[in-house]
């Protein structure tokens, strides 16, 4: 899979940008800025991807056009520098979305000069690290491609859209001229494109025993193209009766690390990786869920599947939960028999469908059992009704019996509405309900369960979570521990480098202002020194970082060919822009941002000139 970003529209964004875009009564184009987060955390064995998830859409009309027509409009840029300010405030992404009524099928050559103004100012006023979104609506369908300010002349190729309604639309899908043979049959039913929107699609299983393991075996060979397993069991042998990937020889191995083996055996055109921990306990396994396209919850404890339930809206996810529920009587012949057994489909979005809270998948009553048996294991082998009464602890019983047909055939039918989503291909009846479907294996029966009607439930009422800011912790909860955003520089015109952005040392710890020029001799090591007279700067003078001992000297005015612009860190350091590129000498090219110094990956090598930069 190439190393390529994702963009996340939500239904309502979507759907206020397509009735905005396409109703100027004259047809012209339009334009709007949309503000993304960005969710860049590392995911090991996976190649970096970023998604870029869309919180709030400002509508270009207004003071914000100085003209327009059918094939062109020019924006007011004055009114961009507040959104510059907004973005740094709320560590938001900026996005510029159009379209074209007429002409051009693609980004035009005028759409890149508007997209390098754009960054440009961006990047001056908040840092190079700075991205740019682009979007265009043509017929339909979007089309889109990122810059950043450490190189804005590269375009970083999307590799998908999605639109998440109560269906994943796919957009801007590469088409490609082979098909994969192993697919064949697949293509036939839902056609190509559907094959390759699934080999783009990033998905992560949580739990891999009766029913995670079938579901992670045959998203492999459905042909998605990214897998992150998650599980921090170990292998029993009781398991094997419903389990798919394992041996009797995996008793005691850790279940992700060893479906990750079984799939790669398998030799088809996926890319595992694996985290051998409970997601509680994880928070790198956190991070891998909010890179994730999609996520099937298959885990049998309630404690997991809440925080599943809590990232499907903090990182906009679509949650395909499965599990099983029953019960179990003895026979007059002393034997045991099924009373009753269930699989569960729930399937929701971060707009549409009951939270696993509301459809009572979830219960306080379950999470404080949890809590209790795990405080004190002996409290599992006491009966519910010894439970309630002498420790108060309700929430006990007869665990559903894990048994290989009902297992397999809850996970098959996850797989079926993951399908579904993509390419729709169900009529479902009047009587059930997409985000809950049940299948009783004991009567052969569809049923769906009616949630909770709660408008102020934070999940999927008021929504109050949703793309909600996690400040410094992973879901807002310190025992996950902090998160951390990813940043990079371009590395070339196909790749990207990632850099940690703390990565670098403090080189310039402050920014030191005089009247005169002072003597090269008297500038030291880590000094940057602004010459100023009357309130007006103008020229930076410091060393170059890379120790070679030449003094930089750099034009802080406007009205010069070649000039900079400083701007001073919340700690008082220098923020340089744009890069520095020696022409001759050590050849040295870099950053400034914070103080800290970036080298490019071309340092060393003769400049090069950038048309229209």
């Amino acid at each position: 899979m190439e190393n390529l970003h994702r963009i996340t529209l939500l239904g309502s964004i979507d759907k206020k940008l397509r009735e905005w875009l396409n109703s100027h009564p004259l047809q012209h184009e339009r334009g709007a800025i949309v503000l993304f987060k960005r969710f860049g955390r590392k995911v090991k064995g996976l190649p970096r991807s970023d998604r870029f998830v869309a919180v709030d859409v400002i509508l270009m009309d207004g003071d914000w056009i100085l003209e327009s027509s059918e094939t062109h409009f020019v924006i007011n840029m004055r009114r961009l520098p507040e959104l510059y300010l907004r973005c740094e405030k709320e560590n938001l992404e900026l996005g510029f979305v159009h379209n074209h009524p007429t002409g051009y099928d693609d980004f035009s050559p005028r759409d890149e000069i508007n997209e390098r103004n754009i960054l440009h100012g961006l990047s001056g006023c908040n840092s190079p690290f700075s991205f740019l979104i682009a979007l265009i609506l043509i017929d339909g369908k979007w089309i889109g491609r990122i810059r950043q300010g450490t190189d804005p002349v590269i375009e970083l190729p999307v590799r998908h859209i999605t639109v998440l309604t109560n269906k994943i639309k796919v957009f801007g899908i590469g088409q490609s001229d082979d098909s994969v043979e192993s697919l064949a049959r697949q293509e036939a039913a839902f056609g190509k494109p559907f094959n390759e929107k699934l080999q783009s699609l990033r998905v992560a299983v949580i739990g891999l025993g009766g029913t995670g393991s079938p579901t992670a075996t045959l998203l492999a060979r459905c042909g998605i193209g990214e897998l992150i397993l998650i599980d921090g069991d170990a292998l029993d042998i009781s398991n094997l009766n419903r389990v798919r990937g394992y041996t009797s020889n995996d008793e005691g191995k850790n279940k992700a690390e060893t479906l990750k083996k079984f799939i790669d055996g398998l030799g088809l055109n996926t890319t595992v990786t694996f985290y051998p921990s409970y997601l509680g306990d994880s928070g790198d396994a956190i991070d891998a869920i909010s890179s994730a396209d999609i996520v099937f919850g298959c885990t049998d404890d309630a404690s997991g599947r809440d925080l599943v339930n809590q990232a499907l809206y903090y990182y906009a996810l679509v949650l395909i939960d499965v599990g099983l529920a029953g019960s179990v009587n003895t026979h007059t012949d002393g034997h045991p028999y099924l009373r009753d057994q269930r699989g569960r489909i729930s399937c929701i979005f971060p707009e549409s469908g009951a939270c696993l809270r509301c459809q009572r998948v979830i219960t306080e009553e379950m999470l404080r059992y949890e809590q209790a048996i795990k405080a004190n294991p002996q409290l599992a082998e006491l009966d519910s009704e010894t439970l309630e009464k002498e420790f108060y602890i309700r929430g006990g019983g007869v665990r559903s019996p894990g048994v290989g047909p009902f297992t397999s055939s809850t996970a098959d039918l996850g797989i079926a509405t993951l399908m579904n989503l993509i390419r729709p291909y169900r009529d479902v009846p009047t009587d059930l309900r997409e985000d809950n479907i049940w299948i009783d294996f004991i009567h052969l029966a569809l049923y769906s369960n009616l949630p909770f009607e709660d408008s102020e439930c934070i999940h999927c009422g008021n929504r109050y979570l949703l793309l909600k800011p996690e400040k410094k912790y992973r879901l807002d909860t310190p025992t996950l521990g902090e998160f951390k955003n990813e940043h990079y520089k371009l590395h070339d015109e196909n790749k990207v480098r990632y850099v940690d952005k703390e990565e670098s040392k403090i080189y310039f710890n402050s920014i030191s202002y005089t009247e005169r020029t002072p003597n090269n001799q008297d500038i030291k090591e880590g000094d940057f020194i602004v010459v100023k007279f009357k309130n007006k700067q103008y020229w930076a003078l410091f060393k170059c970082p890379c120790g070679c001992g030449y003094v930089i000297s750099l034009s802080l005015q406007k009205g010069q060919q070649n000039f900079w612009t400083i701007r001073k860190s919340k700690k008082e350091r220098p923020t340089l822009y744009p890069s520095v590129w020696q022409n001759d000498g050590c050849l040295s090219h870099f950053w400034i941002t914070d103080g800290r110094v970036f080298w490019c990956y071309n340092s060393g090598t003769k400049p090069r000139t950038y048309l229209g930069s």
